[in-house]
């Protein structure tokens, strides 16, 4: 009787214990996005339910209640340990990443499935192997939709009359972007559009569609060219903190990778090109206005942003890549075959 007793107490005491403080590793996961984006249920919770079940439980992922440090700094955040998985954009740490930009680039992909599926497999192929990524892991790299040009003046007609306009930048790699069309970048991180374009601090933005109706900013951009393979697209990746990752056995890492990976960047894609859908959706429902650039604006558009090709090849040389024309074709390549169907 006795034993029976000191067994369910001990059941009892079991059952009060959190999944997470049973696993053999839990992952701390530094958020910034809102919980109402898209993403945020549909890939960062199912990864987190993922990574449970193919562990078995021995990994668990626990989303902390809000972002550790700021959201341009959750590289450092997580390879300092501060928390071990975060949510980056490449672009948001200047002079890290320079061999990431070749899937940053002008003219590359017209949808999320093609840039982010494509970028995967030229990181795997061609990046990796340069360790950007010092102090993390990357578990995915991906590349948005094609980043369009907001302006408030309306849509653009003539790559002239962008002259002096202020323009705000994703990263450090739209910059020459922006200056190569004749516009000033203002660089800031997605979350302070709204407020920049508000107060008229900036004249508009270098953005993809989804962001603009996830972060509630189609009051202040109303006017969107469409640009065919986008102006730029932005370079992000989900990271662990490498102690960490080495803390998880090699078959939990493989079980985390065969739901990570290119699954993932599938999934990011999938949701992220019906986020686009969405919004043009949305712009035509609220009566602002969406045009495609015409073919004298593209063929502006392209003789202005070539040396920024050139500039990438000349930075990837710099930083020991001995064929970055070779990589930046097969990237291309890679984009041209998934558009065509043969993914």
């Amino acid at each position: 009787m006795r034993l029976n007793l000191l067994s369910l107490a001990t059941a009892a005491v079991l059952s009060l214990v959190s999944p997470a403080a049973q696993a053999q590793v839990v992952l701390r996961f530094s958020n910034w996005l809102p919980t109402t984006h898209a993403l945020y249920p549909a890939v960062w919770q199912k990864w987190q339910s993922d990574v449970d079940r193919v562990t078995q439980g021995r990994v668990k992922v626990q989303f902390l209640p809000k972002v550790v440090g700021t959201v341009p700094t959750q590289l450092d955040v997580v390879r300092d340990g501060l928390a071990d998985v975060a949510y980056i954009i490449h672009g948001y740490s200047p002079g890290r990443f320079t061999l990431q930009g070749v899937a940053e680039l002008p003219f590359l992909g017209d949808n999320a499935k093609s840039n982010a599926l494509a970028y995967w497999r030229t990181y795997n192929k061609h990046l990796k192997s340069y360790n950007e990524h010092e102090g993390v892991v990357p578990v995915v790299v991906w590349a948005h939709g094609p980043g369009m040009l907001w302006w408030n003046k309306g849509i653009l007609k003539n790559l002239a009359d962008l002259k002096g306009a202020k323009l705000r930048t994703p990263g450090a790699t739209t910059i020459p972007v922006v200056e190569a069309i004749g516009a000033t970048p203002v660089q800031k991180p997605l979350t302070e559009i709204y407020e920049l374009a508000a107060a008229g601090i900036v004249d508009g933005t270098l953005l993809s569609r989804e962001p603009a109706q996830a972060f509630n900013l189609l009051e202040s951009l109303k006017y969107l060219t469409e640009i065919k393979g986008g102006l730029y697209t932005a370079s992000q990746a989900i990271i662990v903190n490498e102690a960490k990752w080495k803390s998880i056995s090699p078959k939990d890492q493989e079980a985390i990778m065969s739901i990570s990976g290119e699954h993932m960047a599938a999934e990011i894609a999938r949701v992220t090109d019906e986020q686009d859908r969405k919004a043009v959706e949305k712009m035509k429902e609220l009566k602002l206005t969406v045009e495609k650039a015409s073919p004298e604006v593209m063929t502006q558009l392209k003789a202005a942003l070539a040396p920024v090709e050139q500039a990438w090849i000349k930075a990837a040389k710099a930083k020991g890549m001995a064929n970055p024309e070779q990589v930046l074709a097969d990237h291309r390549a890679e984009i041209a075959k998934i558009e065509a169907g043969s993914n």
